[in-house]
């Protein structure tokens, strides 16, 4: 079997164990919002003066272009599913590419790819690469091969690389970009190159960040919200993503969230450093590579703790460029260089073999627990019967141009009901009008959605003119009625004139 196992080509190996880990039609969170996004972009019509869908395209312009088109003819679960199907594509050759470089073979693949897949894939800050389709997962696979150009001597096809990459996910490559920048500088000593490739790059990039800083220039400083002033990059950092920027929103909450992580981080780089004089050229490079990046993290760490110690939680200090998604690239480093490591230690003695049936235990395992969970999740994400009665209710009693809040939902059961449903959701917490001046109104409403949630008290909807509640569980909501339920939703209507209405059992 193990013969079998590499006479596969590597690229269909590794795009086989993508699409049995990833492959499905159930929407995740991201998903949810960067289709939507891109369906409003092409279809102005489909949620007609859309505040929580229409957003400024910045840099997901050409993703928008591109899905949004496709969304005219397919449903989101089967664009879902072919966009998964193609971005794999890429991530497979691409890797393919890498790994051969290194000089793994596909047992080895199939190891370091599934341990990758099954564990959080960036130490802490919520990153990740390879999970489902969005905007940065295409830039992710543009940079594998950027990566395998880089490693290969081949800096100009890198950075051409790096640019394409950049018009779907600009930071993710800029920081890349500024890795291998810094790392050929190091190397080489050649200041003249490092900047040719720089400016080549920022060159390639320049009208996707023109068009990016049409939107971002217009938005002000701070705003008044709710009688106190706030600015936009701390809703932005600490409100909305602190899981990814404001890591101090407290010491606490760092403690809690981040520490560990951070300190296995560390651990790792130690790790690297005692296996450096065993790898060969390639791995060197990933390993010093990581050196790099962890360093940058380093600073950016204690930016972080001044900017809430000292700063009082501004999240300035370019916290919003992301600049802790780098732990990402070190995770994959780490995994790929320790997984080699210590499998060429095991080639030695005669106990070789039978680590290897081990590791494909292991593996064969893994892939099909993995698998099932996937095939799960898609048939859950279509086997909803209440919900499809509920949908087809809204489409046929309610105007186009309804709007709606819930009460009781759950993150996850509340993110796709705006698209499914074809109306507008008051608000949408993940769904974040990032560099735009909607930030402030997204955040009054937020801040009016997260009361609603504590005791349903409608009063505080009034200014708002709300016309619809879906609420998960039966109880009063003032000024509104109960107009129909199917299984655990349950729909009230805006009747100013009743207050209170009993409970229709």
């Amino acid at each position: 079997m193990l013969d079998r196992i590499e006479q596969v080509p590597s690229w269909m190996w590794i795009f086989s164990i993508l699409c049995l880990n990833k492959l499905g039609f159930d929407l995740s969170g991201g998903e949810e919002q960067y289709l939507s996004y891109a369906k409003q972009f092409m279809d102005p019509e489909w949620i007609k003066n859309s505040f929580v869908y229409s957003e400024y395209a910045g840099s997901r312009i050409v993703f928008q272009l591109i899905v949004g088109f496709v969304l005219k003819w397919l449903s989101f679960e089967w664009t879902t599913f072919l966009f998964r199907l193609l971005n794999f594509l890429l991530y497979a050759h691409g890797f393919s590419l890498l790994f051969k470089k290194i000089g793994l073979s596909n047992l080895h693949i199939w190891f370091i790819l599934q341990l990758y897949l099954v564990i959080t894939q960036s130490f802490f800050s919520s990153a990740w690469m390879l999970n489902s389709f969005e905007p940065k997962t295409i830039a992710y696979a543009f940079s594998i091969y950027a990566l395998y150009y880089y490693l290969d001597d081949k800096r100009l096809n890198c950075f051409l690389l790096l640019s394409v990459a950049g018009y779907f996910h600009i930071l993710v490559t800029v920081w890349l970009a500024i890795y291998l920048l810094i790392h050929y500088l190091w190397s080489q000593r050649e200041l003249l190159k490092s900047i040719k490739y720089g400016a080549l790059f920022i060159l390639l990039v320049t009208p996707l960040l023109y068009y990016i800083g049409l939107g971002i220039l217009q938005v002000p400083a701070e705003e008044l919200v709710s009688g106190k002033m706030v600015s936009a990059n701390h809703i932005y950092a600490y409100y909305r993503l602190p899981h990814h920027l404001g890591l101090f929103k407290s010491i606490e909450y760092f403690q809690e969230v981040h520490l560990s992580g951070v300190c296995w981080m560390y651990v790792m780089m130690i790790s690297l450093l005692l296996v450096q004089d065993r790898v060969n050229p390639t791995l060197s490079k990933m390993t010093n590579l990581s050196f790099i990046i962890a360093t940058i993290i380093s600073i950016f760490l204690i930016i972080a703790f001044i900017d809430h110690s000292i700063c009082e939680d501004s999240g300035g200090f370019l916290l919003k460029s992301y600049p802790f998604r780098g732990n990402v690239w070190i995770k994959l480093f780490v995994v790929i260089i320790l997984s080699k490591t210590g499998l060429e230690l095991l080639k030695f003695g005669n106990r070789s073999k039978r680590f290897m049936i081990l590791f494909l235990v292991i593996c064969s395992a893994t892939t099909t627990l993995e698998t099932i969970n996937n095939i799960k999740g898609s048939i859950r994400s279509i086997n909803q019967p209440d919900l499809l009665l509920f949908s087809q209710y809204i489409h046929e009693n309610t105007g186009t141009d309804s709007r709606f809040i819930t009460y009781g939902f759950s993150e996850k059961e509340r993110i796709p009901l705006g698209r499914i449903l074809n109306r507008e959701p008051y608000v949408e917490f993940k769904f974040v009008p990032a560099g735009t001046e909607k930030l402030y109104e997204w955040y009054r409403r937020c801040k009016i959605f997260d009361q609603f949630q504590i005791g349903g008290d409608t009063e505080i909807l009034s200014p708002d003119n709300i016309e619809y509640i879906f609420s998960r569980a039966i109880r009063n909501f003032k000024n509104y009625q109960l107009e129909t339920s199917m299984g655990n939703y349950y729909v009230y209507k805006q009747n100013p004139s009743n207050g209170y209405n009993p409970i229709k059992d």
